[in-house]
């Protein structure tokens, strides 16, 4: 199956048998060079310890989860941290294919196949990254433009129930790896693609459906808050129906939302190419390229990593808060943490 064929999966691994029946682990697939391994390696680590020491910091000041804002960056911190971890399990990434330990026989071979090698729990894990985001910045848009509204809408227990909400959708919307790649124990690697449908019409159509939504409406949707965000505070005098000058939480409220964009616009340049291009590779609009797939399938990998950097750089109450965790040094901040007024993000009404 040539990978222009390939409706199910963003990063592909391309099996052939030899005429003898056999296949030769060293030529019979396509397989990374080891610069990119190295490579995802190194990001795959600064995932786990940097989302890792968010995860700490955070549960170090309790308290701030109260806050609707903190506690889908928490939960953002946690899916990124995961993907580092499961990233050094799935074939072609961290360690290559011809490497990798597969396992044998059944049920182990079959389960293998459709949960890790097609990159279900990976890319599951990615497209729920991409809804947090979304819900995000729809919180963010909510604080700024219907500020009335946002203890109603953004209720911690309301947060909580969407969170459980966008990890559900996320695993239905990831079926088309999940079912798209079987066992067969006769090649090398034995996880091979088949089509789920009998027609390419109705494979790509599921391609399509899904990808639109997991991606492209929420990716739209990121945009369209951020531009509205944008119009109504730097265009405009007032933000939630009252005066700037007069709004005692605006300072407050546009560094949240100015670390949230940062890293929202990261994910978007991210994930963007790779579904773009796969897209258009699944109607053969543009044939497979190994220069642009390895650097689209980087760049999203790279994102699981870089929102640690983000708060650091543009958030100074985060950027005091892992310094103080990282060097064990407690002062008069920390009680500023529980005022409506911290920079961090920890008050019930935004």
């Amino acid at each position: 199956m040539s990978t222009s064929t390939l409706p199910y999966s963003h990063i592909t691994t391309i099996a052939t048998t030899l005429s003898n029946g056999t296949s030769d682990p060293a030529t019979g697939y396509d397989d990374i060079p080891l610069y990119l391994s190295i490579i995802y390696g190194i990001i795959a680590a600064m995932s786990i310890i940097g989302n890792g020491l968010i995860i700490m910091v955070i549960l170090y000041n309790r308290n701030i989860l109260a806050n609707p804002t903190n506690m889908l960056i928490f939960t953002l911190a946690i899916v990124d941290c995961l993907t580092g971890i499961v990233m050094f399990f799935t074939p072609s990434l961290v360690i290559r294919i011809r490497y990798y330990p597969f396992p044998s026989g059944y049920p182990g071979g079959p389960i293998f196949c459709h949960l890790i090698d097609s990159f279900y729990i990976f890319f599951s894990l990615g497209n729920l990254s991409v809804m947090l985001v979304m819900l995000i910045s729809i919180e963010r848009w909510t604080a700024i433009a219907r500020a009335t509204k946002y203890r109603q809408w953004f209720a911690l227990s309301r947060v909580k129930v969407f969170i459980a909400l966008v990890i559900i959708i996320v695993c239905i919307l990831n079926l088309d790896n999940l079912l798209g790649k079987v066992y067969d124990p006769a090649v090398f690697p034995p996880c091979q693609w088949r089509p789920i449908f009998p027609q390419r019409s109705q494979n790509l159509t599921l391609f399509l459906v899904f990808e639109i939504l997991r991606l492209f409406l929420p990716v739209t949707i990121i945009i369209l808050c951020y531009l509205d965000i944008a119009k109504r505070t730097i265009f405009s005098s007032k933000v939630g129906g009252v005066f700037i000058e007069q709004s005692v939480k605006y300072t407050a409220r546009r560094r949240v939302t100015i670390t949230c964009f940062v890293s929202s616009s990261v994910l978007v340049a991210c994930w963007l190419p790779n579904e773009i291009y796969f897209t258009l590779m699944n109607f053969n609009t543009i044939s497979y390229s190994f220069v642009i797939h390895g650097i689209t399938k980087t760049l999203i990998i790279f994102n699981s990593c870089a929102n640690p950097f983000i708060y650091a750089a543009t958030n100074r109450s985060y950027r005091r808060h892992i310094l103080q965790f990282v060097f064990g040094k407690r002062d008069d901040h920390k009680s500023h943490l529980h005022r409506p007024s911290s920079n961090i993000n920890t008050s019930h009404n935004r």
